[in-house]
């Protein structure tokens, strides 16, 4: 996304990655699905009680089932990417859910 101009920060795992959130309060969080050292489920429960983060939207990356994106809906996740990622859609995702220009 830095193709485009987005400030991105990348995180090894779940654990260190909820915690640089916590840290530098983003706009939005883009969270793998294989998340190591803790699962979706897991990093999801932590944000929804943080009282920062829970308002912050999430983008899930990965392959779900309806089973899943109905229960990580629940949990607070605005949208659901595919994998492998296609950055020209990622962005695409990006502007409609800021409210960005095409043009821009």
């Amino acid at each position: 996304m830095r193709i485009f101009n987005y400030d991105v920060e990348i995180s090894n795992d779940g654990v260190s990655g909820f915690n640089h959130a916590v840290k530098e309060k983003p706009e939005l969080l883009i969270i793998n699905k294989e998340l190591p050292s803790i699962d979706l489920d897991g990093f999801f429960i932590k944000k929804r009680i943080h009282p920062f983060l829970k308002w912050t939207p999430s983008f899930a990356v990965g392959n779900f089932s309806q089973t899943e994106i109905d229960k990580f809906k629940k949990d607070g996740v605005t949208a659901f990417i595919s994998t492998p990622i296609n950055p020209y859609s990622l962005k695409e995702r990006l502007n409609i859910h800021f409210k960005i220009p095409q043009h821009i």
